[in-house]
């Protein structure tokens, strides 16, 4: 019964409603909001999300135990700082109530229930919660309630189980979880504990005359008839005091043993990590009683570790994702985070032995039954679901017909290459001192209109002309074909116009798109009558001039089409003019640069293979198929394939660049999927070595690589490299740049594109997410025939993937190649890791680009996070280009996850004199939330300023035309009669204000994802 008027009621739970609100609002719900945004993508340690010490892979066992307590005390500080200020709080207000227990062993879990869920707190962390709850006299079912509801009925945990897994894991683990709370706690404790001896013992805990905790006894009649609460001057001193007391209580008898218990959790997760755990784990065949000892294995693990909140779904996601089976995953989704070790040790030490024996005990077994029940009921399933996927592929008569999309074939070359020639900007001669070199000058256009609010305006492709269609396909969901298309620019028809050439959709039509810039006003469509390009998935895309005749030629990699080049023909190609590439035997090549490496005078090709990407197997090493070569360029124009020596990776991006300053070029391969980059140094002869771990020339690179970038962004004539990946950092701070997939279609001007948009994004990600939660009820509910085959067919990918069983692939009828193909990729011969070259490997960081800067011993030092530019999101494109006209190198990153739920917006960020940069996407008028993989810098309309066209997985084409007026700027392209006709490689220096301050570019033609910009220097 509350005591009236009491003073110190109104500030303890002032003070206790005020920690609540700043923990929630400030920490736990931006955190669970960004992990469930991510949700199997969250980047995760061993035994939790943040890192203070990167493990690498030379540290001592020592070492690794040491490195992942502190980064586990690092996860946990803000709910454990919460949970004990949050336990002397509650003390303190509950000190000033008179005790009212409920005799129904049921309703004082329940009331656990109600008061443990929204706390939203790990189970580490409601201990001190329900230490304090304990010693201030709560029912020990109400106490034991509070600690395992928090961390498991939180409503974004609940959120993200019921987005990740399949129904019956779900329903299994909730099903326990409640009868744990609201049956065995009752049960246990009327069975086996006497009530008043636990409260007894509760009281005695306390200090006694030596520091007395409850300055009110409990329940007594008349105490505190004279009680301090009547002034507020009294009641805060009361108060101030008592939470002191009450604070150092919780502390000295909890924080050692969360210490420890952290401590101990890292042992046990070090001496037996996640992946050699999954490695480790017996199939069917190897008998029930090994299975079923090991689920007993896991089982006591599970509930050991002192996990992080929301890890246990997390962590669960990612194995059964990459192949743990449903019996294994089962037990660690129930066990870990309901229990731990620290919390036994806190019921151990303060409530009672058999208390905390008996819920390990019982949490292990029913562990057990979980994974039991969740085999049974999914094998029942998987026999529903795959007789469904039967009916679908294979019971069909006929195969359903695609939707025809109808694209414009485009103007015939030869009037059109006339026209454009005839409108040719002409060059005025400039004197030069210097025999053997001619200058041209061309003036810029004019900048039309006054300076706009934002740099750039933002277009739909078709206001220009680029018309290119996007039909909606499932088969997005798998990669390369999530990536988008590839892109091009450079000036084809030697007119002074850079023009553009994309990959097409290949959903519809296959091949590729040429635009021929019309005078800087638009684009018109070119057609390329080539019989090879007719059933071509074209990928990749580049513009140059592979045969020194002065035009640039077009080269294309194609999904299992192969590497072709078409070679220019005065602003046309002929079906003559195709030539095809050395097989190397891989799906496509991603990941293309090209340089003069052997100093010969013509262009060689470096082929950055790829094969299977996300889909690769839990097996070691990668797919033969995906090791990387050189083709080097003949005098006779033929090219001859070398391999490059190191293990096969799949490769998104190379870089040829002079990067020890040499005059030689090397070599820089970006590697996804944990593969480690490789750094070669050239010795201008075609050779390479491979820049090793030891000399310690570079000291980490990045671990999921999709993009580099080299360019001096301080303008000290000496260029950093800059590596981009999937850089998200760490804590909830990310999570407030994403929005919605959704929010991307919005921008569209075309109010039928907008709401197709929408449409086919609202499908794919529900398509998306059955993939994860293993459910083809979706696919069986949509209407059109072709895409509920898309549908099933990828679920049966899907399936044979997670179950590694290679025959499911010939469920895909022959009609679906384009799916069976991959299927079968899953299952090619794989060329196993090698430890000693990867124990040489470059280190890897995750979830934050590099940016290494030379210094003077010719190392590299990182300097991303200084410079603010170390968290860019899914980064799939990242250069660096002076788009404001100010001197400084800014940065553009494409990025995005098709066909995710959220996405973040492609990001800019603007060079700040060289120290540093900020971001200013949405200032600029560059934001956009539809995922992108490929965009190029140009200056399309020709007045000094870059512009930017980036193709979006999705929809239209999407053109930033630059408006920012002022800056100067200077253009240069140039032209070697003697080879290397595009002086690729070539480096332009620029000095002035008097010799004081200068800038250097590059001519480069690599280094972004699928992505090539104009050969010209700006």
């Amino acid at each position: 019964m509350l005591r009236s008027i009491d003073r110190r009621l109104v500030l303890a739970a002032l003070i206790t409603l005020t920690v609540a609100i700043t923990f929630w609002m400030g920490s736990r719900i931006p955190n669970l909001n960004e992990k469930a945004l991510m949700g199997g993508d969250a980047e995760i340690e061993l035994l939790g999300f943040d890192v203070v010490f990167a493990i690498e892979p030379d540290d001592s066992f020592i070492e690794r135990v040491v490195y992942t307590t502190v980064n586990w005390m690092d996860t946990n500080k803000r709910g454990m700082t919460f949970g004990v200020v949050l336990a002397a709080c509650l003390m303190t207000l509950l000190t000033l109530f008179e005790r009212k227990r409920l005799k129904n062993g049921f309703a004082n879990a329940l009331m656990g229930t109600v008061v443990g869920a929204p706390l939203g707190v790990c189970v580490n962390c409601a201990a001190p919660i329900a230490k304090g709850l304990h010693a201030a006299g709560a029912r020990l079912e109400m106490t034991l309630a509070a600690m395992i509801s928090s961390p498991t009925l939180n409503v974004i945990v609940l959120t993200m189980l019921f987005a990740l897994f399949p129904w019956y894991m779900v329903a299994t683990k909730l099903a326990l979880t409640v009868a744990v709370i609201l049956v065995v706690v009752p049960i246990a404790v009327r069975l086996l504990f006497k009530h008043d001896e636990l409260i007894k013992a509760a009281q005695t805990s306390l200090p006694g005359e030596e520091g007395a905790v409850c300055e009110i006894p409990i329940g007594g009649p008349g105490a505190e008839t004279s009680h301090p609460g009547t002034r507020w001057t009294t009641a805060s001193m009361w108060v101030a005091r008592t939470f002191a007391k009450h604070l150092w209580y919780i502390v000295r008898t909890t924080v050692p043993l969360m210490i420890l218990a952290g401590f101990l959790g890292s042992l046990a997760i070090v001496a037996l990590p996640w992946d050699t755990m999954t490695e480790m784990l017996p199939d069917d065949k190897s008998g029930k009683l090994l299975v079923m000892a090991t689920m007993a294995g896991i089982a006591v693990i599970g509930t050991f570790l002192p996990v992080p909140i929301a890890f246990d779904v997390i962590v669960v996601a990612v194995l059964l994702a990459a192949g743990m089976p449903v019996k294994y995953a089962m037990v660690l989704l129930f066990t870990l985070g309901i229990f731990s070790i620290y919390s036994f040790q806190i019921i151990w030490k303060y409530i009672s032995k058999r208390v905390a024996v008996a819920l390990y005990t019982v949490i292990v077994v029913l562990g057990m039954g979980a994974g039991v029940g969740g085999h049974y009921i999914s094998v029942w399933d998987e026999n529903r679901q795959r007789q469904a996927m039967y009916d679908v592929l294979l019971n069909t008569d006929e195969a359903p017909v695609r939707p025809t999309i109808t694209v414009p074939a485009g103007r015939d070359d030869g009037p059109l290459v006339a026209d454009l020639q005839a409108a040719a900007r002409v060059g005025e001669a400039v004197p030069v001192a210097q025999a053997g070199i001619t200058v041209e000058r061309i003036a810029f256009e004019p900048r039309t209109g006054a300076p706009a609010q934002r740099m750039f305006e933002r277009l739909d492709g078709a206001a220009l002309g680029i018309d290119e269609p996007s039909p909606f396909s499932l088969l997005r969901q798998i990669s390369p074909r999530y990536w988008g298309r590839g892109i091009a620019t450079g000036d084809v028809h030697n007119d002074g116009w850079p023009d553009v050439v994309m990959a097409a959709d290949n959903l519809s039509v296959k091949g590729l798109s040429l635009y021929a810039n019309r005078q800087g006003k638009g684009f018109v469509k070119q057609k390329i009558s080539l019989p090879l390009l007719r059933d071509l998935e074209v990928v990749t895309v580049a513009l140059v001039d592979l045969d020194n005749d002065g035009w640039l030629d077009i080269f294309v990699s194609a999904i299992r089409g192969g590497n072709h080049i078409l070679y220019n023909r005065d602003g046309r190609f002929p079906a003559e003019s195709a030539v095809s590439l050395p097989d190397t035997g891989a799906v496509v090549a991603a990941g293309v640069a090209f340089g003069d490496v052997d100093g010969d005078g013509d262009l060689d090709i470096v082929l950055g293979n790829w094969t299977i990407g996300s889909l690769h197997r839990s097996d070691p090493g990668q797919p033969a198929q995906s090791r990387n070569a050189l083709l080097i360029q003949e005098d006779d124009g033929t090219f001859t394939k070398r391999d490059l020596e190191h293990y096969p990776g799949e490769t998104l991006a190379t870089m040829l660049t002079d990067i020890n300053g040499d005059g030689a070029l090397d070599l820089v391969v970006a590697n996804d999927f944990n593969e480690p980059d490789v750094f070669y140094f050239g010795d201008g002869q075609g050779n390479f070595r491979e820049i090793d771990k030891e000399s310690g020339i570079v000291p980490h690179s990045t671990t999921s690589s999709m993009s580099i970038a080299n360019a001096d962004i301080d303008n000290d004539l000496v260029p950093e490299l800059y590596i981009a990946q999937i850089a998200k950092g760490e804590g909830a701070g990310f999570a407030k740049k994403m929005a919605d997939a959704v929010k991307g279609c919005e921008d569209l001007a075309e109010t039928a594109a907008r709401e197709r948009c929408i449409e086919t994004m609202t499908l794919n990600v529900a398509v998306d997410r059955s993939r994860s939660k293993r459910d083809t009820s979706l696919c069986m509910a949509i209407e059109e025939p072709v895409y509920r085959e898309d549908c099933m067919a990828l679920h049966v990918l899907w399936t044979a993937r997670r179950e590694k069983e290679r025959r499911l692939c010939a469920m895909i009828p022959a009609r679906r190649q384009d799916i069976k193909a991959v299927c079968n990729d899953i299952f090619s011969p794989h060329v196993p890791y090698d430890a000693a070259t990867l124990r040489r490997a470059v280190p890897q960081v995750e979830m934050y680009n590099v940016l290494l800067d030379p210094a003077e011993d010719g190392k590299f030092v990182d300097r991303a996070v200084d410079l603010g530019i170390a968290v860019t999101g899914w980064s799939w494109n990242a250069k660096f280009a002076d788009l404001d006209n100010d001197e400084w190198q800014d940065l553009y990153v494409a990025n995005g996850m098709y066909p995710r739920a959220e996405q973040e917006s492609n990001f800019f960020f603007r060079n700040q004199g060289g120290g540093t940069f900020v971001d200013r996407t949405e200032d600029s008028g560059l934001e956009d939330f539809r995922a992108t993989g490929a965009y190029s810098y140009v200056d399309f309309d020709g007045d000094g300023d870059l512009d930017i066209i980036s193709l979006p997985v999705q929809g239209a084409v999407r053109v930033f035309r630059n408006a920012a007026a002022g800056g100067n700027s200077l253009m240069v392209a140039l032209r070697d009669e003697r080879g290397n006709r595009f002086g690729i490689g070539s480096k332009v220096i620029v000095r002035y204000a008097d010799g004081i301050r200068a800038q250097i570019r590059e001519i480069q033609a690599g280094g972004g994802f699928i992505s090539f910009d104009a050969p010209v220097a700006h």
